[in-house]
């Protein structure tokens, strides 16, 4: 089972929520970013070794 770990960035006017997605042996696999708002505008994608696989931006 994944878990997940949630971080937030306080800017000047706003902050940035992260959601970072680990698999059941500890490696990132997904990276997510939310605008205030509370809509995705990232999502990092990550191989097993930790390099980056996809980003998709909206």
């Amino acid at each position: 089972m994944n878990y997940q770990k949630t971080f937030y960035r306080k800017g000047i006017k706003t902050a940035i929520k992260f959601v970072a997605e680990y698999s059941p042996d500890g490696k990132l696999i997904k990276n997510t970013q939310y605008n205030p708002d509370g809509t995705v505008f990232n999502e990092i994608y990550y191989n097993p070794n930790g390099s980056i696989k996809t980003t998709k931006k909206y």
